[in-house]
């Protein structure tokens, strides 16, 4: 979380013009002991399918708990099941950056819906305009900074498995990051 943090405060985004907000996209598949080929870590902070308590999310240096610790940033609206596999949704924002968070927590048994979500967010598809106290948020294939936290799912899985991931669908223009284990091996032909 710290390492997002930091990349947040560097931000200068692509932004697609239509979207009015900067906005960065984080897609964080949560801890799962059950569900992915981890190192098991303690029930609590493993278990994929509670937000409140995951290594991911909620813990100390989770997304949702690290950022809203910090200074600059206000946690403005948690949504609970935003859509299918995306236990919550936080919005955080940092007026000074004049730029939105928008954190997705995925089921940690939905890794693979997470790891698709962050491929076709960054290569620009699933636009999605949100709306946050009156103003439209661009969000998905719209945010100008897309973000992957969690396991890397494809030393489990391979893009073949994702079928919705096609040549046509690269990343273009989108500044995208991932905080997994093993990351450029893994992700760095298709976000090129």
């Amino acid at each position: 979380a710290l390492a997002l943090f930091l990349m947040l405060a560097a931000f200068s985004p692509v932004q697609a013009a239509a979207a009015p907000e900067r906005t960065a996209h984080v897609v964080v598949a949560l801890c799962d002991n059950e569900n992915q080929c981890i190192v098991p870590v303690p029930p609590k902070l493993g278990n994929g399918s509670d937000p409140a308590g995951n290594l991911y999310w909620g813990a100390a240096f989770g997304v949702k708990t690290f950022m809203r610790k910090q200074g600059d940033w206000k946690l403005v609206k948690t949504e609970p099941h935003p859509r299918q596999h995306i236990l919550e949704r936080a919005y955080l924002r940092n007026e000074k950056l004049a730029l939105t968070l928008v954190a997705d927590a995925y089921d940690g048994a939905a890794i693979k819906e997470a790891t698709l979500a962050f491929l076709v967010y960054a290569a620009g598809k699933w636009a999605q305009d949100l709306t946050l106290n009156g103003k439209t948020v661009g969000a998905g294939g719209r945010a100008g900074l897309v973000v992957y936290v969690g396991h890397n799912g494809l030393m489990d899985f391979s893009l073949s498995e994702l079928p919705i991931i096609e040549s046509s669908q690269k990343r273009f223009g989108r500044n995208a990051a991932i905080f997994a284990c093993q990351s450029k091996a893994y992700f760095s032909d298709i976000l090129d």
